[in-house]
C-alpha cells in the first residue's frame, strides 16, 4: 500500500524539453566559460577551474562552501538525470516530483551566474527541466487518475 503512484505510460514528449535541458546544463558545465573565483570577473574558465582554485583571500571555511556548492551542481545534475529516467521508465511521480526539485536548485545555484553566457545557457536549460517536469508530473497524475477510475469501473462491471 506504501508503493509510490506507478503510470503504466508516460508521454515521451513531455519528457524531451527535459531532456534538451539536462543537455543543455551539460553542455554549459562543461564546455562553456565561467567567471574564475578571483576579483576580476573578466577572468574566465572552465566550471571544474572553480572547484579547483580557490578565491583570494578566503579562509578555510568560505572555500570549502564553495567547493561544496561547486560540486554540487554536477551532483544536481546527476540526481536528475537519473529521476528523469526513473520516470520515463516507471512513470514514477516522485521522480518527476526529484526531477523539478532539482531543476529548482540548479535555478537558486545558477542565478548568481545569469550574466554569463554559461551561466544563462544553463538558466534556460534548467526551466525546460523544470516546466518538462511539472508538466510530466500533471499528465502522470491525469493518466494515474484515468487508470485508476477504469479499473474501479472494470471492477464494478465484473461484479454484475
Amino acid at each position: 500500500m506504501n508503493e509510490p503512484r506507478r503510470v503504466n505510460r508516460l508521454p515521451i514528449g513531455v519528457l524531451l524539453p527535459g531532456t534538451l535541458g539536462l543537455f543543455l546544463v551539460l553542455f554549459a558545465l562543461l564546455l562553456l566559460r565561467w567567471p574564475a573565483e578571483t576579483s576580476n570577473p573578466a577572468v574566465v574558465g572552465p566550471h571544474f577551474l572553480r572547484v579547483l582554485t580557490p578565491a583570494e583571500g578566503d579562509n578555510g571555511a568560505v572555500v570549502i562552501a564553495r567547493v561544496i556548492l561547486n560540486v554540487g551542481i554536477y551532483i544536481i545534475w546527476i540526481i536528475a538525470a537519473v529521476s528523469l529516467l526513473n520516470g520515463w521508465l516507471r512513470g514514477s511521480l516522485p521522480a518527476m516530483r526529484t526531477f523539478a526539485l532539482m531543476a529548482g536548485l540548479g535555478l537558486l545555484y545558477m542565478a548568481g551566474l545569469a550574466l554569463y553566457t554559461s551561466g544563462c545557457v544553463a538558466v534556460v536549460g534548467f526551466m525546460l527541466m523544470l516546466a518538462s517536469a511539472v508538466v510530466a508530473h500533471g499528465a502522470a497524475s491525469v493518466f494515474s487518475a484515468r487508470s485508476e477510475t477504469l479499473t474501479l469501473a472494470d471492477s464494478i462491471e465484473s461484479r454484475e
